[in-house]
Order: structure tokens, then sequence, then C-alpha cells
């Protein structure tokens, strides 16, 4: 789906433009975080950069910490296209906003932007809603005045944004092999692989099914073989939703690996606890060099898990914890604190479960109204949410008004739980970051956000 802004909506059709030079960024968040010490791109942009390049444009992709280098890349670009989610939303407005200063066309897309189409459309001259590959190559030829790619733009009409299309679900083994030489500078950690696109829970605080569609699409393994190809040896994460849906496939992944001699360096992904119940999968995913899995625990309350729909309860996660330690990985758990149905005596069983389950590092996150999710809309309509500021929607900082705990015992829960569970792996590529230590600071609580559902908020 692409939106257009009318503002600049005569100057996309004003003939052609010859387009030669793309610059798409993926910005960071506003304030450090711990996990900013990994430099692991997100795969859409490669995606889309990998199509443009095939059809004869010049592309280079920058990542947050290239945003000098990128700055001066605008100079010389003809279409500037930024990725945004929620917690970057206001460093990509930023960025749109040097860009078109400068004089290039701008495209917005992404999570925050299919979302909030209308926001977007004031940084941006045309705005991509939902999954890009199928459209990407038409704007572009649109853009550039190609009279048969015309219809991928929309027609003026009297609202600020014009629609086009619907929200096709792209065939995963139509989207090309990733060419990682387009990320500048390089030096990527660990290298981004999807096997699958989308997520079969049900969770209130995700708009993964809202952006991706019901479900789980797969890719093939022989299109996998293609991808992981070029990255023999190099280590991966395959940034699946939730590796380990399907069993059966997944070992067929994993027994591709083995028999085609591309077995990673080491390998991370994020799976439920449920995949502890899965023996055969785990002596794959050992056999293959997996190391740490990325496990969503979030709650020790039976009723918080629960509410947020978690198909799981704590003994569940003692079991998963367990095993996946038995066979050697280890465990980055994934927290969100600050549920409806959560007390401060609950938050404090979950930091002790954390602990008593010896997990090598943990991220604790507060709960967040992301646009697009259930939660998002629920406390909107209560009249909970604090502030719309998209800076402080990092999961470091809480933009709501608990239920059953204060805005300040949340925020100071967050900091305790930093203090005492490492946020970041101790044997990282870069060890130790900064990041770490100034993030257990920045916690807002209701002196800087008010009372008012659009209190401005800071850091304290």
């Amino acid at each position: 789906m692409v939106h257009a802004s009318t503002g600049r909506r005569e100057a996309l059709s004003g003939g052609r433009r010859d387009i030669r030079n793309v610059c798409l960024f993926e910005p960071g968040p506003s304030f450090p975080t711990p996990f900013l010490q990994y430099r692991v791109p997100r795969l859409g942009l490669i995606l889309l950069g990998t199509i443009l390049r095939r059809a004869g444009y010049r592309v280079e992709v920058f990542l947050s910490d290239d945003y000098p280098a990128f700055a001066g890349a605008v100079k010389h670009a003809d279409v500037v296209g930024v990725s945004a989610i929620t917690a970057t939303a206001h460093e990509a407005y930023r960025a749109c906003d040097m860009a078109r200063a400068a004089g290039a066309v701008t495209i917005l897309g992404g999570p925050h932007p299919t979302f909030l189409p209308a926001e977007a459309a004031q940084h941006a001259d045309v705005v991509v809603r939902g999954e890009a590959e199928s459209v990407i190559l038409s704007v572009i030829r649109a853009i550039d005045g190609d009279p048969d790619a015309a219809e991928a733009l929309p027609s003026s009409t009297p609202t600020p944004i014009a629609v086009v299309g619907s929200h096709e679900r792209c065939d995963l083994d139509r989207v090309p092999t990733p060419d990682f030489s387009l990320v500048h500078g390089g030096d990527i950690e660990a290298y981004p692989v999807q096997t699958s696109r989308g997520c079969d829970k049900h969770c209130t605080f995700c708009s993964v099914r809202k952006m991706f569609g019901n479900g789980i699409r797969e890719r093939s393994i022989r299109r996998i073989r293609d991808d992981i190809a070029p990255l023999r040896g190099k280590p991966l994460f395959i940034c699946d939703d939730n590796f380990g849906a399907n069993c059966t496939r997944d070992r067929g992944v994993l027994e591709m690996l083995v028999r085609s001699d591309l077995v990673p360096a080491r390998w991370s992904t994020q799976v439920c606890t449920d995949v502890a119940g899965h023996p055969e999968l785990l002596s794959l995913m050992r056999e293959t060099n997996a190391h740490f899995l990325c496990v969503g625990f979030e709650s020790s309350s039976a009723s918080q898990l629960a509410a947020y729909r978690k198909e799981q309860d704590l003994d569940r996660m003692w079991r998963s914890a367990d095993v996946l330690h038995s066979w050697g990985f280890k465990i980055h758990g994934m927290f969100i604190l600050g549920g409806d149905e959560e007390t401060a005596d609950d938050v404090e069983r979950t930091l002790g479960f954390a602990e008593k389950a010896a997990l090598e590092s943990a991220q604790f996150l507060a709960l967040t109204p992301l646009p697009g999710t259930e939660l998002a809309a629920r406390l909107e309509e209560e009249g909970r949410v604090l502030t719309h500021d998209w800076r402080y929607y990092d999961g470091q900082h809480v933009v709501f008004r608990p239920r059953l705990m204060s805005v300040d015992d949340l925020a100071s829960a967050l900091v305790e739980a930093r203090r005492r569970i490492p946020a970041c792996p101790r044997d990282s590529v870069r060890g130790p970051n900064t990041a770490v230590s100034q993030s257990r600071e920045r916690t807002v609580g209701p002196r800087e956000l008010g009372t008012g559902a659009l209190g401005r908020g800071g850091p304290l």
C-alpha cells in the first residue's frame, strides 16, 4: 500500500527525473541502548536495495552508526528511503527532513509509517505501508517518470494522503538473496538470515501479525541455501520471529546446513519456551553451532501471561531454561514489565526468576503501547497513554500509566533489573559497552511525562 503526500505530488509527476543514486537509511533510537554494541543490520532495506541494484540503480545502505556518512551521501542522492519502527521514528523523520531539504525525493516505510501513514506523510514524499518488496521498484520507476509505472503512485485526493493497492503479502521465494555489500562500511558482526516471516502467536503487545499477516510464511530450503552460501563460516542471526514454530521444517533447514557444508561459525535466533520440548531440533541446533537463544519469557505472573495471551506458565519457563542450559545453549531472556495484572511484587519475582535461572543476559523492557497493537488501542481508549513523543517508545521509558503500580515504581524496577542482570552477553563480540550503564538511568517517571495523555516527556 503506497501513500504520496499531496504537497509534493506534482513534483513527483513532473516528467523524467533520471534517477541514478538511491540512499537507504536505517536510523537508530534517540537514546543509547545496550544493544547498539552489535552491528547486526535489519534485513528489510538490504533486500530493497538488492532489488534496486539488480534493476540498475546505484544503491548504498547506511546503518544508524553511519549517520555522518549518510548525511554526506544525501547531498548526491536522487532518492532517499528510510525505514522506521516506533522507537526510531523521530530520527527517521529528522533524516527525511534533511534529505528533502537537500532536494532528494524521500520514501518512508516500516512498521511505524504503516500504522501512522498520515503522520509519516508530513516528512516524506511517498509512504509505503506493509511489505515493500513487491512495490519498491515500481514506486522508484514512477518517481523517475516512467509512464508504465505511473499507477504505482496515487493520484490527488481531498485527503492529506492517497491510498492505492492492498496489504499484499509477498512470496518469500521471490525475494532475492540479500547483497550485504550494499552496507556502507561493512563490518557486520552477525548476518541476518530470514527463513520465515510472521508469527502464529497472538500477543497483545505485538504488531507482527498486523504487519505481516496471520500465520507464518516460509522460504524454501533451496532458497535459504542460496542465502547462506555466500556467508559460509560467518556468524548468523536467524531473524525469524519464532524459530522452531514448525519443528519438522526447521529441522530440514538445519539438516541442509550440515549436508551442504554451510554450518556457520555460530548463530543465534528468537525462540519460544516450547522449543525445549523438541530434542531432535535442539540436537541439530547444537550440531550447527547455535549459540545464544533469545527466549520470550515476558513475566513470572500466571495472570499476566494469560493477559498477554502467552501460551506458557512459570513451570514451562523453568523447564525451558533448564533444558536449554543442559544442551549447552546460552540464554538471553526477554521480559516485559508493567502489565495490568502485574504488581511490584510480581516484578520482583520475575527478576528472581531471571537470577535463579542463571540467564546469561536479559532485556527488561517497560510495556510499551506501540501503534498497531491491541495494547495501544486499549490504553488510548482508557486515557492511560502519557506521551506520543516516539523518542521514549524504546522500552527504556515508561510512557503509560500502569494499573497496579505507579509510574515511578515501574521506572525504578527497570533500573533495578538492569543493575542485577546483565543486559548483554558477557562474551559479546565487542565486550562491555558504556551504553549499558548509561541506559540504566534513562527511565521516565511522572515528573517528566506529567499526567496528561500528551505530556512531552524527557529523560531523568
